[in-house]
């Protein structure tokens, strides 16, 4: 977080909650005018039993999580990209369609409620 990129992409699927240990350091970087791009949508096989609303309740746990501690709302909306969490290589054509789908699907449902 220390570095001068300007955006940070994290697994937020499978590791929300290991990353946000630093939200100190996710402050600082948002500080600078730094953007996080939270890879929410799983991008394994898991993906066919997952529904939006999942998707949007843990974004949205780990948002509040970062809110409890300080940070701006409007500061993380402003500064947040919704992605998958990895690549869709290894998925099938469905499932890949499928992490597309949702990839926009929460990224729409947030726009609407942050």
């Amino acid at each position: 977080m220390e570095s001068k990129v300007d955006i940070v992409s994290f697994d937020a699927y499978e590791f929300m909650d290991k990353y946000l240990m630093y939200w100190r350091e996710i402050k600082a970087f948002f500080d600078r005018g730094g953007y996080l791009a939270w890879g929410i949508v799983t991008t394994s096989p898991k993906i066919t039993g997952v529904s939006l609303n999942q998707l949007v309740t843990k974004l949205e746990e780990g948002i509040q999580f970062l809110v409890n501690k300080g940070l701006s709302k409007t500061l993380i909306k402003e500064r947040s990209i919704i992605t998958p969490s990895c690549g869709t290589g290894t998925l099938t054509i469905e499932e890949a369609e499928r992490v597309m789908m949702l990839t926009h699907d929460v990224s729409v449902t947030m726009k609407d409620t942050l």
